[in-house]
């Protein structure tokens, strides 16, 4: 989906201009700025939250006026540089803009990453989402030209596009079990890549991982209808376009790096009786999952709503431990938020209840318990039902259409 803002001029200038070398200045034009046009509801990156992007000029292959990942801040509707810039004194010579948002490292806000531009083209080398999903930014950029004489007094359209994908994941109930939610993952996607404005993403060579949320107010699903989001503060997930592999279920440790959604839940029937995990602890939780294999699209946004009305999924793959592939953690070490292991002669990130999803057993002797969910099992007799909704990131409905 694709924004616009435009170059356009900045005439209140002449009214604070007051010395000869400023007036000097006002008479060679109208100072280069943008102003943006649309307006949305949505919450990714928009008109109307956007406070600066970032801008290089190019006549020709040469940069213009030292207009290099110059910054343009929101400054009531109009998008002003610290420094002014003005169009040629050719009205005809014609200039090529390159922008996006938000910042690189340096400047904060970006994770990381090498940026190339040039007049038409971008590229993004070794680039990955943050781990805490809080932290994730949502990458666009913009291409236009222009010139003095056409493009002074009318504005020079720069159309955003945004280059990630933005993922939620939903529960509902419209059964009479009570499941109460502490967390969910998104499992099994490539999490680093590198991105060329012309051909899309490329993640050859790159790992696998998984982004993790933890909620500090377990979600109550009793019978209701409505679905609600997993997310917490976090809102949605921006991660690189791909197409995902599902996980196999016979497969229990996942060694294939299969990409599934994983929700720490714990069941109970009417009269309080736990269902799921297999544990001591009534109040104990085990992980389910559910396998994907959507092909996520840049500018698209994708909402997973699980409905727990007649089942639960199935057990999820363990994480953590001795697994030769783990994808519960970030492939990305280089992450500041990436979980660190005071061990280093083990993989053992994940908690308990990643390692044995199942439950940790019953009885005398819980380690060897038989009635313990092995990975892979269905729960509750039958698979969990989802829906996937897909959306431009365009004005966003309050109740999107659903497609099966």
């Amino acid at each position: 989906m694709k924004k616009s803002v435009f170059l356009t001029s900045a005439a209140l200038l002449a009214l604070v201009s007051c010395s000869e070398d400023e007036i000097k200045q006002v008479n060679r034009g109208h100072a280069i700025d943008f102003r943006a046009v649309t307006a949305s509801r949505a919450i990714e990156t928009t008109m109307t939250n956007l406070k600066s992007f970032y801008v290089t000029a190019f006549d020709g292959a040469n940069i213009y006026d030292g207009i290099q990942d110059a910054a343009f801040a929101n400054t009531g509707g109009y998008f002003l540089s610290e420094t002014l810039h003005y169009w040629p004194e050719d009205e005809n010579k014609v200039l090529s803009f390159a922008a996006y948002s938000p910042a690189m490292t340096d400047k904060g806000g970006f994770l990381n990453g090498n940026l190339s531009l040039t007049g038409s083209g971008l590229t993004l080398s070794g680039f990955a989402p943050r781990y805490d999903l809080s932290k994730q930014i949502d990458f666009i950029h913009a291409f236009g030209t222009g010139s003095k004489k056409h493009d002074e007094k009318t504005g020079v359209a720069l159309n955003f596009s945004h280059a990630l994908s933005q993922i939620e994941v939903k529960a509902m109930n419209g059964g009479t079990n009570q499941f109460t939610i502490a967390g969910v993952k998104i499992v099994g996607a490539m999490n680093a890549g590198d991105y060329d404005n012309a051909y899309g993403w490329n993640t050859a060579g790159k790992t696998k991982g998984s982004y993790k949320v933890l909620l500090d107010n377990p979600i109550v699903l009793k019978k209701q209808p409505q679905a609600q989001s997993l997310m917490a503060e976090s809102g949605t997930a921006m991660l690189i376009p791909q197409r995902l592999t599902a996980w196999k279920t016979d497969d229990e440790n996942n060694t294939a790096g299969g990409a599934y959604i994983a929700v720490k839940v714990n069941i109970k029937d009417n009269d309080g009786k736990l269902l799921f995990p297999r544990d001591n602890d009534e109040n104990a939780y085990g992980w389910v999952a559910v396998p994907i294999s959507t092909h996520w699209e840049a500018g698209k946004k994708y909402v997973y709503t699980l409905d727990f009305a007649t089942g639960a999924g199935v057990v999820a793959p363990p994480t953590g431990g001795e697994n030769q592939f783990d994808p519960g953690l970030p492939g990305d070490k280089n992450d500041k938020d990436h979980p660190k292991n005071d061990n280093d002669d083990s993989n053992d990130n994940g908690d308990d209840d990643e390692k044995k999803p199942g439950g940790s057993g019953q009885g005398e002797d819980p380690e060897n318990d038989p009635e313990v969910p092995k990975p892979g099992d269905t729960i509750l007799d039958t698979p969990i039902m989802f829906k996937v909704t897909v959306t431009e990131w365009t004005e966003i409905a309050e109740n999107p259409s659903t497609i099966l």
